[in-house]
């Protein structure tokens, strides 16, 4: 390869044997070497020698000379008397360039086109290879990216041959990311000219490509989140397995953390880190939880009681009058130890009956300090117990006229004088749901069928 333009040429070699062992680019002066840079730092593909059909794997020397180059060589000829970083410029530019403003990056940046045509017939062959496993990936591990795959033509040079998944996965992700950021800038420029505009045929168009890509990014948005789902029930199945080796089951508080962070609020964790799906979809939807803090720590509660709910939630009213914003309803959910047998003390659906008497004789403030009345002292009251269904278990609570579930993996009852519904979840029960409620959104992402 050989090509010439304004201020400097460029001449290719592919060298067989071990003389070279990486793709480099010489830049010299007088036919002589001055700065060496290996290619793979611009050009992913190039990061190995390629491999030729017939004469086998070969490293490629692009060499950069020109009469501009050798005046501006200094007298140690180690480097160039130009900026290293400036004006970028292309090779069959007409534009009108002086030699002060002409930098290493302008020239190096030139070269580079040149160096991907004369290679082309390899760098496509890698590039298909790549396609294929970065199609792969996507099906199988990271459905979340499928809405990038018909941009991949974009930005499959930037992706190394014989990338990892981890390399895989951070590619994808930044590809997403940047790709959120044009479209916010987008929006931004289109709501902007909105008032300017009356007609224009190209405004229109430019909203529908606007509004197509918004709603691939929320597909790709939703589609993560499954994942996330994915993975929780995944962690979740395995926090209740049996440990081989110990022969013992994971201590309750490893579910409760996956379920939402232990001693935290709803005020310090993200939506996403709220997992409270696994035991109610409803749940999601609060105005206030507290997980693992006594009551007497608790900023909007007023008592000072020791007791600590493993998860206590509060609801509001989403319409009320005269400054006024009662409480509708609370949520106490407690974790038992996964095969626990003996309740020497307190039974679970005693624990948390009290819990629900010790919350509503206090008084509880919003987060301006204001108190909050509930509807009536007999504000309704839901209580999840996830535990296991030991034998000393279920004679308690079917001493209670607790009700089978139909699945026979818990119990349910209610309360009158108290005016608490009580679920009696089993962990078997628990997981169950949790797959079957997101089974088919895992489908839909062709995630593999969890059992």
């Amino acid at each position: 390869m050989i090509h010439r333009y304004s201020w400097s040429r460029a001449i290719g070699f592919r060298l067989q044997g071990t003389v070279v062992e990486h793709n480099e680019i010489i830049f010299g002066a007088s036919f002589r070497e001055v700065i060496t840079d290996r290619l793979g730092k611009y050009l992913p593909n190039l990061r190995n020698k390629l491999l030729d059909a017939d004469r086998g794997p070969f490293a490629y020397l692009a060499f950069v000379q020109s009469a501009f180059l050798d005046s501006k060589v200094n007298n140690e000829r180690t480097d160039f008397s130009i900026p290293r970083e400036g004006p970028s410029a292309a090779p069959d530019s007409n534009t009108d360039i002086f030699d002060d403003e002409i930098s290493l990056k302008a020239i190096r940046d030139a070269a580079l086109t040149v160096i991907v045509d004369d290679l082309k017939l390899y760098l496509d062959e890698i590039n298909t290879s790549k396609e294929a496993a970065l199609t792969n990936f996507i099906d199988h591990d990271a459905p979340q990216y499928r809405a990038l795959l018909r941009h991949k033509a974009e930005f499959i040079d930037q992706i190394a041959p014989g990338a990892s998944k981890a390399e895989l996965d951070t590619a994808l992700h930044r590809q997403l990311y940047q790709r959120q950021i044009k479209l916010k800038q987008e929006g931004q420029r289109i709501l902007a000219e909105s008032d300017e505009v009356a007609e224009g045929e190209e405004f229109y168009r430019r909203f529908e490509q606007f509004v197509s890509d918004e709603n691939e990014i929320g597909k790709t948005a939703l589609a993560q989140y499954v994942v996330h789902r994915r993975t929780i029930v995944e962690l979740l199945d395995k926090a209740l397995s049996r440990d081989s080796e110990t022969g013992r089951y994971s201590l309750e508080k490893t579910v409760h953390s996956l379920v939402f962070p232990m001693r935290s609020t709803s005020g310090d964790v993200p939506f996403e880190q709220q997992n409270l799906w696994i035991i109610d979809e409803r749940l999601t939807f609060h105005s206030f939880l507290s997980s693992d803090k006594p009551l007497g720590s608790i900023d909007i509660i007023q008592d000072g009681s020791d007791s600590r709910p493993d998860i206590l939630i509060f609801n509001r009213s989403l319409a009320f009058s005269e400054g006024e914003q009662p409480l509708t309803s609370l949520v106490v959910i407690e974790f038992k130890r996964p095969m626990r047998d003996a309740y020497r003390d307190e039974d679970p659906v005693s624990q948390v009956y009290r819990m629900v008497r010790e919350i509503r004789s206090g008084q509880s403030e919003d987060h301006k300090g204001q108190l909050i009345r509930p509807l009536t002292q007999n504000v309704p009251a839901y209580c999840y117990i996830i535990c296991d269904l030991t034998a000393a278990l279920e004679v308690k609570l079917q001493d209670m006229s607790a009700l089978r579930t139909p699945d026979n993996l818990g119990y349910y009852g209610y309360n009158p004088t108290l005016n608490a519904y009580y679920e009696v979840i089993s962990y078997t029960k628990l997981l169950n749901d949790a797959k079957k409620r997101n089974r088919i959104l895992f489908e839909k992402l062709n995630l593999p069928v969890m059992r």
